[in-house]
């Protein structure tokens, strides 16, 4: 079914994309040869009022507007009186609103969506999981679960607002939901000094570190050594308090340090919405192999130490240590069959799964978000907050997008047909607001990209119709259309570039 909700997606986004080309044509009474849904022989053929075919094609990929006289080098081969209807026998001004429109209508459709969502669900919150003891976030009072509603006095509806805040300012006021209080502050950034995960393995439970500095890593100062020193090392642990354990380093990860505030989102909740056995659809997971999962990051920290090799009698944990102060830590028992303790229909229900089948569940899974939407007060307030966090999306989308001509991002981290697919198999799972809404970031992001100024695509016959309004002389069609026609090949050889990093994500 993922390949029919992409198909569908795809259609319909495409559909408005051309739509917009269709209606402006017929608007300047430029004659239109073909409206096509889908690519190919047709399946569905139907003769319009005013000429145009429309067809439903046999390969559903898309769609098109052919519009009379998109060959401009057959334009001057035709009498006068059979120049009126073709589209590059018209101005440059009307062949650029021609151009102009798909992607407007891309964009509008895409607004029309974001309002549409917020409507009907509400907006997305940006919670809290977790605040690192001692940070800037801890001084400034935030707790564990606060919804973060403003930011600078400003609405925020996505994490990246936040952070882009802390990495630009010295200082950030904050607005916060904490139960039914909303609540007023002022977080300090910092630079906060590198961050290393550990993944442990020790034959006894470890002492609870968090909150607790290392005083010593086999007797040296834990700042001075790196991981690679100490994988699969038996490390002894002397804390701050004169407690000493033992532990071997069986993985890690490092984060370099970067300027925050000491706190982790709450992405995902430990709520099944869809799910394959064992979970089951609408589970909340309490506990896995006896241990505790109160909130995401328990649940990451749990699933990494699942995937480390079974050993029988072995205890793995989980310890953040940022400096040489420990800020989280989680214990875990080594099995190869997973115990697991879930909420079942308002009962308390324990599950045995070998870890494989258990890990092969979670990773199919789709879980409920952390917070619940929050809904104004009346759809008419909705709509326009959904038209605010359409600006804001389309507004970051420009700057990804920048990025690729500045060397800030690369083609590598976009997404192509198989990276779409697995996200609309994934968003499927959650139902159709995540499909709206990602049909809604789809859809915007189609306009956007068609704006850029390359051959091929709009912008890139917004850039000629441009050049010849100003300059007020024809361009070569001959010239235009090789460009055309080079550009159209690159962008194809463009496409199968990201789709081979598509088909590598895939296969990790």
């Amino acid at each position: 079914m993922t390949v029919v909700y992409f198909l569908l997606m795809f259609t319909l986004v495409v559909l408005a994309h051309e739509l917009g080309h269709y209606l402006f044509a017929r608007l300047l009474k430029i004659g239109v040869a073909d409206f096509a849904i889908g690519f190919g022989p047709a399946l569905f053929r139907w003769k319009m009022k005013n000429g145009a075919n429309f067809r439903i094609n046999i390969f559903p990929l898309g769609g098109y507007v052919r519009m009379e006289g998109e060959d401009p080098t057959q334009i001057d081969q035709l009498p006068e009186e059979e120049k009126k209807h073709l589209l590059y026998a018209r101005p440059a001004w009307q062949r650029f609103l021609v151009s102009f429109s798909g992607p407007l209508f891309s964009i509008l459709f895409g607004y029309l969506l974001f309002a549409l969502s917020a409507g009907v669900w509400g907006i997305p919150t940006v919670g809290i999981d977790r605040v690192d003891p001692f940070s800037p976030a801890f001084e400034a009072g935030i707790q564990n679960g606060d919804i973060i509603q403003r930011v600078d006095g400003k609405r925020v509806f996505s994490t990246d607002e936040l952070s882009t805040a802390v990495k630009r300012q010295d200082e950030v006021q904050l607005t916060l939901l904490r139960g039914e209080q909303s609540l007023q502050t002022t977080v300090y950034p910092t630079m906060l000094p590198t961050q290393h995960y550990l993944f442990l393995k020790s034959d006894q439970p470890l002492p609870q570190m968090a909150g607790q500095s290392v005083a010593l890593v086999n007797g040296k100062d834990p700042t001075q050594l790196t991981p690679d020193e100490m994988l699969n090392k038996q490390l002894s642990f002397q804390m701050e308090d004169g407690r000493e354990s033992t532990a071997t380093l069986e993985a890690f990860q490092t984060y370099d340090p970067r300027r925050a505030i000491g706190i982790a989102y709450a992405n995902l909740s430990t709520t099944v919405r869809s799910a394959t056995s064992p979970l089951q659809d609408g589970d909340t997971i309490l506990a896995i192999n006896g241990t505790p999962v109160q909130r995401g990051s328990d649940f990451y920290a749990i699933v990494s130490l699942l995937q480390l090799p079974a050993q029988k009698g072995m205890v793995y944990t989980f310890v953040e240590i940022r400096q040489n102060m420990v800020t989280d830590q989680l214990a875990l028992p080594s099995q190869t069959l997973a115990t697991v303790t879930v909420r079942r229909n308002g009962s308390e229900v324990t599950l045995q799964a070998p870890v494989s089948a258990l890990l092969q569940s979670i990773s199919e899974a789709y879980f409920q978000p952390a917070n619940p939407n929050w809904y104004p007060s009346g759809p008419l307030r909705a709509f326009g907050l959904g038209v605010v966090f359409a600006n804001r999306t389309l507004a970051r989308m420009g700057q990804i997008l920048g990025q690729l001509f500045t060397g800030g991002t690369t083609v590598k981290d976009f997404a192509g047909p198989i990276g779409l697919v697995k996200m609309v198999g994934i968003a499927s799972r959650g139902g159709l607001e995540t499909m709206v809404f990602l049909m809604a970031f789809f859809t915007l992001n189609l306009g956007l990209f068609n704006l850029l100024p390359l051959p091929a695509l709009d912008g890139g016959r917004i850039v000629f119709n441009l050049v010849e309004m100003v300059s007020r002389k024809k361009i070569n069609p001959v010239v235009e259309g090789y460009i055309h026609t080079i550009g159209f090949f690159l962008l194809l050889a463009l496409l199968f570039y990201i789709s081979y990093f598509d088909v590598i994500r895939f296969l990790k």
